[in-house]
């Protein structure tokens, strides 16, 4: 009795091991396809609010899925977290940053503190630390629209539009900076033109979290 208690004790331990270890594999299907993946995601404010835009995988986990296709989704809130929450309504899905890799700042963001923007980001999502930062003076629907092959970084691809002329800095080198206290970091800006992606080879520079020029 005793000897098949302490084996049963040992079963379940191994189980608790393994799901610690390895989460994903206690992640099924059905889980995976309740979240919306974004590839990329972009924060404006317009009009009082603030806008969230990204683009979201279609059929991540099923066989045979084209990985670069994916389709824009967007919404407004008083806050980026309602927005959120309101894309999270709409698509009847949670919203998933495990696979994006490109944040867009909008223009309507260069009076407020972009470290309170990104920090939702960071605090309530856990995207990844070299998640790419640009800034644009376009809409930032269309700028995303136009590069949707960022993610394979396909010759055109937006991704690569940064690469050629400069690097810009990541969610991680914004942080570092903005913790760090009066000390600035350069973001890539990228508009579009005439349907294309146009690198205007400038910065947006911010300092403690506030746009201090472009």
């Amino acid at each position: 009795m005793i000897r098949t208690l302490w084996r049963n004790k040992i079963l379940v331990l191994f189980i608790i091991a393994l799901l610690v270890l390895f989460p994903a594999a206690s992640i099924q299907p059905s889980q995976m396809l309740s979240r919306a993946v974004f590839v990329s995601v972009g924060i404006d404010y317009v009009n009082g609010e603030y806008v969230v835009t990204g683009m979201v995988a279609v059929n991540e986990f099923e066989p045979f899925a084209d990985p670069t296709a994916s389709k824009p989704v967007s919404a407004t809130g008083e806050t980026v977290r309602d927005a959120l929450d309101n894309i999270r309504g709409n698509e009847g899905r949670k919203p998933s940053f495990s696979h994006c890799n490109l944040i867009v700042l909008g223009d309507g963001l260069r009076d407020k503190n972009v470290a309170d923007v990104l920090g939702v980001f960071f605090r309530d999502y856990r995207i990844g630390n070299n998640v790419l930062l640009i800034y644009t003076e376009d809409d930032i629907m269309e700028l995303l629209e136009i590069s949707k092959e960022f993610r394979t970084e396909s010759p055109g691809g937006l991704l690569e539009t940064i690469a050629i002329f400069n690097k810009t800095a990541t969610i991680d080198d914004f942080f570092k900076e903005y913790l760090r206290g009066n000390s600035p970091v350069s973001i890539s800006i990228v508009n579009t033109n005439d349907g294309a992606l146009d690198n205007t080879r400038e910065w947006a520079v911010f300092v403690d979290g506030y746009l201090l020029s472009s």
